[in-house]
């Protein structure tokens, strides 16, 4: 196991020892998310691995940036805090989106008898200034000049980026994924940059359970002459309650599998590392350990009946010339 690795990891588990309060990491939250708090801890408890960045999974609600501009993937987005004022920056750096509601836990959806525009308030959705009516759905203007900034409500699954000291102990880690459900997992930086083995970073990931829906977009703010002011923009909803209701209960269905699967990675991620058994040499394929206990098993059943050719059976494929080599020798 190299040092360089050795040095990572000891610096990883040394953030990861402080407080919640104060650790940071390069996760969308910059924190170890609690619901798998003791997954993290139990692979930075493993030989050979150590997770870099992490999120138990989330659904959010966000401004989208300027015109070409996308929320960043899991691994890319900034820290981001559960308040709606956080700034949503774009993967070139300039910002310009608004997260508005994130949870890293199923949503408690208000009843159908909750007062009018409650998952509209729950979501943020809801400004401030006197020109947003989210209570009423509102079509795209056909006279808008520039594409609007979108609103979009997104789920994405749990991802964690687990850095590995060799490309074999890499590939377990990948073949725990997979089996798993974290069909889009992957192995990158196999090689250090002067073509030696490096360090490879594993990406467990699906996109199967993605969700991301376009709710609304932001009016820009205009003056009683149509043109542009400065005074505040309105968010204008393109859905009604009833669409998010049913959004949201899907995202909650996705928690749901997103935890089994995540369940199913980590019992898959102990099986891959498991010891051998003391004083086994080498690995022995099922088929032939299958053959080996039915011979054994025969043998233990021919004993305690007491047939005396039965000590003389081949076991293993050994031969069974040492019954009479042997009497032979003896005389």
């Amino acid at each position: 196991m190299s040092t360089n690795f050795h040095s990572k990891k000891h610096d990883i588990i040394q953030r990861l020892s402080v407080s919640t309060e104060s650790y940071t990491d390069a996760s969308p939250k910059g924190s170890v998310d609690e619901d798998i708090r003791e997954l993290v801890d139990e692979i930075n408890g493993t030989d050979g691995l150590v997770t870099t960045s992490s999120c138990s999974g989330r659904v959010a609600v966000y401004i989208e940036g300027p015109k070409n501009a996308t929320l960043p993937s899991q691994s890319q987005s900034p820290s981001e805090s559960e308040n709606a004022s956080q700034p949503v920056r774009t993967a070139g750096g300039k910002g310009g989106g608004k997260w508005l509601f994130t949870s890293h836990s199923p949503i408690t959806i208000p009843p159908l008898n909750a007062q009018p525009n409650s998952i509209f308030s729950l979501l943020n959705l809801l400004a401030s200034d006197s020109n947003s009516h989210p209570g009423s759905t509102s079509a795209l203007p056909a006279s808008q000049a520039h594409r609007p900034q979108y609103i979009h409500i997104k789920f994405e699954s749990m991802i964690l980026h687990i850095l590995t000291s060799t490309p074999p102990t890499a590939q377990k880690v990948l073949n725990a994924a997979l089996s798993a459900g974290f069909r889009e997992s992957g192995i990158s930086s196999l090689l250090d940059g002067k073509g030696a083995s490096g360090n490879p970073m594993v990406a467990v990931r699906t996109a199967g359970l993605g969700l991301d829906s376009i709710i609304g977009f932001v009016k820009p703010s205009t003056s009683s002459k149509g043109d542009a002011s400065d005074g505040p923009d309105s968010i204008q909803m393109m859905v009604s309650e009833e669409y998010l209701r049913m959004l949201l209960s899907v995202a909650n269905e996705r928690f749901e599998i997103n935890s089994q699967r995540t369940s199913r990675f980590r019992e898959a991620l102990k099986a891959q590392f498991e010891t051998a058994p003391s004083g086994s040499q080498e690995f022995e394929p099922m088929e032939v350990r299958r053959e080996r206990m039915r011979r054994e098993g025969l043998l233990r059943r021919d004993l305690m009946k007491g047939d005396a050719a039965a000590e003389h059976r081949p076991v293993n494929g050994e031969s069974d010339d040492y019954g009479f080599s042997g009497l032979l020798a003896e005389q």
